[in-house]
């Protein structure tokens, strides 16, 4: 029976939560392209555009509706796969470097949200701002134990690429010998 690697559950369960998490986000972008176009297509038909600018103001608020819609949706599915390729990496220990990798990237991203919104102002974004850098941050612990388990156990390493080489210099016969 194969060891279990000791990061397992820590990124099992990091990934489950950023999956789950990430779908809600993909929610809100959803609910972002509808209702953000429209209420912003309300009141920019209630101002008017100079003529100058060539398109009505609506369609330009409607316009900027639809694109951060379209971003948050591609942040958090862009999530979702890192996500899931760490969870699949979850029990391989060759190829911990993966889950390493996304927990510092994605930590070190969630870290300016904690020092932009304090807590005692907004405190619900504060709370979404922790949790961006707690579920990473669990994928990152399970990586971490993954590589210390890599590093104890003398696992070989991956075997260095092969590179084929030339073949060897024909050596010159003596005189009056002949080819075997």
């Amino acid at each position: 029976m194969a060891q279990r690697t000791k990061g397992s559950v820590w990124i099992l369960v990091g990934s489950i939560l950023w999956i789950v998490s990430a779908g809600m986000g993909i929610m809100s972008g959803l609910f972002m392209l509808i209702a953000g176009s429209l209420i912003l297509k309300l009141l920019g038909a209630l101002i008017e555009t100079p003529a100058e600018w060539g398109a009505d103001l609506s369609t330009i608020l409607m316009s900027f509706g639809l694109i951060i819609g379209l971003l948050i949706i591609a942040y958090f599915t862009l999530i979702i796969v890192f996500a899931a390729m760490s969870l699949r990496r979850r029990d391989d220990l060759s190829r911990s470097t993966f889950p390493l990798v996304i927990g510092i990237i994605f930590v070190l991203l969630a870290l300016p949200q904690l020092f932009i919104f304090p807590w005692y102002l907004a405190s619900l974004v504060w709370i979404s701002s922790v949790l961006a850098m707690v579920f990473p941050g669990l994928i990152l612990i399970g990586a971490i134990l993954n590589k210390q388990q890599l590093r104890s156990s003398g696992w070989p390493l991956p075997p260095p690429a092969y590179f084929p080489q030339e073949p060897p210099a024909q050596q010159a016969l003596p005189p009056g010998s002949s080819h075997p």
